[in-house]
């Protein structure tokens, strides 16, 4: 059903104490994410990669979802999704600004593993 890179990813997820982490970033406030286990990966990537009727929302112009980007989690307080880059070794991780019209990804780490070093499960 996943790819080996997705497959790879979602088991490092399902390998953390908590799939609802606090993620600190630089020196800015931490985050509350919530990052999707296998049970919800599908849903997850309605509003990005398709809509809730299953159509593709990926795109090739500057701006479009692409897809290559899959969505692994979600800011709680924002609700900005956090997704990786299949197509690179170690799976950047990026975030970007929902509801503004087109995806300006911003980096976060430059691998799945850094992103996993800097979060924590929520007390």
């Amino acid at each position: 059903m996943y790819s080996e890179d997705l497959h790879n990813i979602l088991e490092m997820i399902e390998a953390l104490e908590s799939n609802d982490v606090v993620l600190q970033v630089a020196s800015e406030e931490p985050i509350d994410v919530h990052l999707f286990i296998k049970e919800e990966f599908k849903d997850g990537q309605i509003g990005y990669r398709v809509d809730e009727d299953g159509n593709s929302l990926l795109g090739e112009d500057e701006g479009d979802w692409i897809d290559d980007w899959h969505v692994i989690g979600y800011d709680e307080e924002i609700g900005d999704p956090i997704f990786v880059d299949i197509t690179k070794v170690d799976y950047p991780v990026y975030t970007a600004a929902h509801g503004e019209g087109d995806w300006e990804p911003e980096l976060l780490f430059e691998s799945m593993s850094d992103f996993l070093n800097h979060v924590k499960p929520r007390e």
